[in-house]
């Protein structure tokens, strides 16, 4: 896709499908800016900019969108910028500039009726069930195969929980038959909370 020339692509799915991480993932460590209400995170356009030779620029509010533009629009800049948490790919048209050099890879939660003609959507659904259990191992290598799987189908087969769980099992050790005891939720309850709040906090 990339090598075809495509410049602006968005993920796009419901809260815990796992677009950020998978973004970030295809990325390998390029520019992530983080958006609120539109708005992109100042301190992170402020370090994307001072790692890439543009330090000398102080990034406000209200020059955020046009210091986040010229970081994509410069001759041997990054390869990626990650563009996190849009309601809609509509937003997109306002933020990405079409003559941007780098590869564009954004997460919004639906697509909208305005978003630039140039856009390419993949819509992120829930895993597959061998996929999470590969995914649930790769986060967490000491995993036993029952072990993958019986957390994995507990949790619905979401990544963005499956990630924080297995974060969580790396941290603490945690036992992954105690770890689902402890959440005492059910895959309806993930469906729901996933959904509504976008992600489920582990302790």
């Amino acid at each position: 896709m990339v090598e075809g020339g495509i410049k602006l692509i968005a993920l796009v799915g419901f809260p815990g499908m796992g677009k950020t991480s998978l973004a970030q993932a295809l990325t390998a460590g390029s520019p992530f800016i983080e958006f609120a209400d539109g708005k992109p995170n100042v301190l992170h356009v402020q370090a994307a900019l001072e790692s890439h030779g543009l330090g000398q620029y102080l990034v406000t509010e209200q020059n955020a969108p046009t210091m986040l533009a010229k970081l994509m629009c410069i001759k041997d800049g990054p390869r990626f910028v990650v563009l996190d948490n849009f309601q809609s790919t509509t937003q997109l048209r306002s933020i990405v500039p079409p003559n941007t050099a780098a590869t564009i890879v954004a997460t919004c939660r639906e697509t909208g009726d305005c978003a630039p003609s140039w856009c390419h959507n993949i819509l992120v659904e829930v895993m597959e069930p061998d996929e999470s259990v590969q995914f649930a191992k790769l986060l967490a290598p000491s995993l036993r195969d029952e072990d993958a799987i019986f957390l994995t189908e507990t949790l619905g087969h979401y990544a963005l929980i499956i990630e924080l769980a297995c974060g969580h099992i790396r941290r603490t050790g945690i036992d992954v038959q105690a770890l689902c005891r402890s959440l005492q939720i059910t895959h309806d309850d993930i469906k729901t909370k996933a959904g509504e709040q976008g992600h489920v906090m582990i302790a």
